[in-house]
């Protein structure tokens, strides 16, 4: 096992992996918000056909035509799997992001322990 003070030798600076952990934050987030987006858009489209739908049966005028619309189970089932693969990258960034915050917190934490200087000693 790698001693602690060549692993942090072997990483780059606690504020790099932070930086980098932010990243992946933010594209894991914005993943994550285009994902609900997604199946919100596939559900209000479905939404809004089978209300037309609905508006056109309870229409009781002679001869008033019937519509009727097909697809919107497609629709709501491929926004759904895009949805889905968005999500689950989404929320892998995010992982990432995590890991990567919490190896600059170790990071930054060992270097201000190991340093030579004491803290809060008498002058």
């Amino acid at each position: 096992m790698a001693s602690h003070a060549s692993l942090t030798t072997i990483l780059p600076s606690s504020s790099t992996l932070a930086l980098i952990g932010l990243g992946f934050g933010l594209i894991g987030s914005i993943l994550l918000a285009i994902s609900l987006n997604e199946i919100i858009d596939a559900l209000a489209l479905a939404t809004d056909a089978h209300d037309v739908a609905l508006e056109g049966l309870v229409d009781s005028r002679p001869g008033a035509p019937i519509i009727r619309f097909s697809g919107t189970d497609l629709h709501v089932e491929r926004g759904r799997v895009r949805a889905k693969r968005l999500t689950r990258a989404g929320l892998w960034l995010l992982a990432l992001s995590f890991a990567f915050q919490g190896v600059a917190l170790l990071t930054a934490t060992s270097s201000v322990s190991t340093s030579p200087t004491s803290v809060g000693a008498p002058k």
